[in-house]
Order: C-alpha cells, then sequence, then structure tokens
C-alpha cells in the first residue's frame, strides 16, 4: 500500500469510535508507528489523539488502559511537534493513576505503563523515582 492508501485506511479506523476502542491495544502501542506510514500525519494525529483523549477520560477502562491513552496523546504530539502542557499533564495522571491504585497486579502493570509514559514525556527522573 502507498501513504495515500494507507492514511484512507487508518482514517476509517480512526474515526469509527467502536472500531478504535476494539483497537485500542494496537492503537495505544503502534498508532504513532502506523501514521509514520501514511500521508495526511496531522490529520491522522489529531483524530486519534481525540479517541485517545476520549480513552483517558473513560472511567470504564482500568488505570493502566486510562495512563496508556494518555501515553499516546503524548507520542501524537511529540510525533508533530511538541507541547508546553502535555508534559505536565501526564505528570498528573500518573500522579492520579498510582494513587488510585490498590490492586497489587493492577499497580505491577500502572508502573510499567507510568514509566514508559514519563520517559515518553521527557520526565526521566520521575520516571526512576515510580
Amino acid at each position: 500500500m502507498d501513504a495515500a492508501a494507507n492514511a484512507e485506511v487508518l482514517m476509517a479506523i480512526f474515526s469509527d469510535a467502536r472500531l478504535a476502542r476494539a483497537n485500542m491495544d494496537i492503537l495505544s502501542n503502534s498508532g504513532v508507528n502506523l501514521i509514520k506510514f501514511a500521508s495526511r500525519r496531522e490529520e491522522l494525529a489529531a483524530v486519534l489523539s481525540g479517541a485517545a483523549a476520549r480513552w483517558a477520560d473513560d472511567f470504564w477502562l482500568g488505570a493502566p488502559d486510562r495512563l496508556a491513552a494518555a501515553r499516546l496523546q503524548m507520542r501524537l504530539t511529540r510525533l508533530l511537534a511538541a507541547s508546553q502542557g502535555l508534559q505536565e499533564q501526564v505528570r498528573e495522571r500518573v500522579d492520579a493513576a498510582l494513587a488510585e491504585a490498590s490492586d497489587p497486579y493492577e499497580r505491577h502493570t500502572l508502573v510499567n505503563t507510568a514509566v514508559s509514559a514519563l520517559n515518553d514525556a521527557g520526565l526521566a527522573a520521575r520516571a526512576e523515582q515510580v
């Protein structure tokens, strides 16, 4: 497939809330890389970032999934240009998620995701603390 065809396929997935949610794990982990092989990067990043914002605030999702969505937002922003407020947003979401986590199994997954999100945000010292 060429870059334009890739963009069409990705836009169809990113724009369909149900389909995007069904592929949330793949998109959280590989969405940025998929966009790199497509045209219309800015448009794709904006649509996927909107989906990630909804996932980050979805109380039906566990804390690790919500934090992975916040990490995806950071990675999409960094793909196009740095954002001042997003670094603080990631720090706040990590702190809130860690404060809420009481189940040891959830906390284990959450810590791994938190460290990755903080490192992606350029907060290596905070990641080391976690």
